[in-house]
């Protein structure tokens, strides 16, 4: 069992973020202009179906829908995916730390 996790910084005035995962909606507050979505006791192929916000709501009440990867999480994702078929050799583990995704150029692919 695993942990699935989206967390991000928000618009200035969020107050609260929808986040759709395995075809359902999740309200989730945001604190500090960031929020955490976290869903325990994962199975492996949930690893497949990455969670992404579809809308932001304002402290007004207004929503915003976001269109799906406003943040480049999938283009990100590919780049990982080349990097390791390049460097996995039979046999060898790959153990990943990412501080900012946003930091991972071409050049590291």
């Amino acid at each position: 069992m695993g942990v699935t996790t989206l967390w991000e910084d928000t618009p200035d005035g969020v107050v609260e973020v929808s986040v759709r995962w395995r075809d359902e909606d999740y309200r989730v507050a945001v604190e500090n202009g960031y929020f955490l979505f976290v869903r325990w006791n994962t199975s492996a192929a949930d690893a497949f179906e990455a969670p992404y916000v579809v809308a932001y709501t304002h402290s007004d009440g207004r929503s915003v829908k976001m269109p799906r990867d406003t943040h480049g999480a999938e283009e990100r994702y590919e780049r990982v995916q080349r990097m390791l078929r390049r460097t996995r050799t039979k046999g060898q583990t790959i153990d990943i730390a990412i501080s900012d995704p946003e930091e991972l150029t071409e050049d590291q692919t």
